[in-house]
């Protein structure tokens, strides 16, 4: 890696840490789709592609894991991506 890459990417984050403090950037959850779609195991998978799709189609924004977390882990990726509604799909749910 240039060392040069590391000290532009250094004062960007600078930047950005400044526009922050200064209260000039947007708000990362104003921007984040509204529904965290949570596939409570890997048969709700294809549900939850389905889930999104239709909430996509009808203008609702959707995201899900794509990495096979377990359902702990989406929850709390739910709740750090400033979603509005978490949404489990499951058999049991």
């Amino acid at each position: 890696m240039n060392p040069d890459d590391a000290r532009a990417y250094h004062l960007g984050a600078g930047t950005l840490i400044a526009l922050e403090e200064l209260g000039l950037l947007p708000d990362a959850a104003e921007d984040a789709p509204a529904v965290y779609a949570v596939a409570a195991d890997e048969s709700a998978r294809l549900a939850v592609l389905g889930l999104a799709n239709e909430l996509r189609t009808a203008g609702v924004g959707c995201v899900y894991d794509l990495a096979d977390k377990s359902v702990k882990a989406q929850m709390k990726q739910a709740g750090k991506g400033g979603h509005r509604f978490a949404v489990i799909v499951g058999p049991d749910e």
